[in-house]
C-alpha cells in the first residue's frame, strides 16, 4: 500500500510540474516570432539605425528593422533626444514627421519580398535589460494593417527578443 502511495505522489508531482511548465513553453515559443494575419513568421535578426535629433525637438530619431527569412518590419522610433539608442516605454502610433512627446513611431512591413503592408495603428513595447551592445530587448507590435490602396489589411502581433546591431 505505501509504494502505491509513494507512485501516486510521483505521478501527482509530475502531473502538476508538467501542467505549469506547458505554458511556459508556450511563452518562450512565441519569443522572436510575428503573427501576420494568423501566419506565424520567425524574426532571426534585428538593428537599430541612430539617426539623431529629428525636427529640433527633443526627441532622436532611430530606425528599428527586424528581420526574417520571409518577413522585414521597419520602425521609425523617437527617443528622448539624450539618448542614442531604443528607451523601454510604450510608443503609439503617430502618422507625422514632427512627432512628439517622445514615445511615437511609424512604420511598414514586407512579407514574403512582395506583400508590402503600412503599419496604421497600435504600440510597440520595449523594454531593456542592460545597456550598450550586451543590451537584451524585448519588443512587442500589436498593430493594425492597411495595404497600399489604404484598406484595412489585417494586423501584426509579436514579440522579438535579443540584442539588436547599434548601427550609428
Amino acid at each position: 500500500m505505501r509504494n502505491i502511495l509513494k507512485i501516486l505522489k510521483f505521478k501527482t508531482i509530475a502531473f502538476v510540474v508538467l501542467i505549469t511548465l506547458i505554458p511556459c513553453y508556450k511563452i518562450l515559443a512565441n519569443e522572436n516570432n510575428f503573427s501576420v494575419n494568423g501566419i506565424d513568421y520567425g524574426i532571426s535578426s534585428g538593428e537599430m539605425e541612430f539617426y539623431g535629433n529629428w525636427y529640433g525637438n527633443n526627441a532622436n530619431n532611430i530606425d528599428l528593422t527586424l528581420e526574417g527569412s520571409n518577413i522585414e518590419i521597419y520602425l521609425e522610433m523617437f527617443v528622448p533626444n539624450n539618448s542614442d539608442r531604443l528607451v523601454a516605454g510604450t510608443y503609439n502610433l503617430v502618422e507625422s514627421d514632427n512627432p512628439m512627446p517622445f514615445t511615437y513611431f511609424s512604420g511598414d512591413m514586407a512579407v514574403n519580398d512582395k506583400d508590402f503592408f503600412y503599419i496604421v495603428h497600435g504600440t510597440v513595447v520595449v523594454s531593456v535589460a542592460g545597456s550598450g551592445n550586451n543590451a537584451v530587448y524585448t519588443i512587442t507590435l500589436d498593430c493594425t494593417l492597411t495595404d497600399e490602396n489604404g484598406d484595412i489589411a489585417g494586423t501584426i502581433k509579436g514579440t522579438y527578443r535579443g540584442t539588436l546591431t547599434w548601427n550609428d
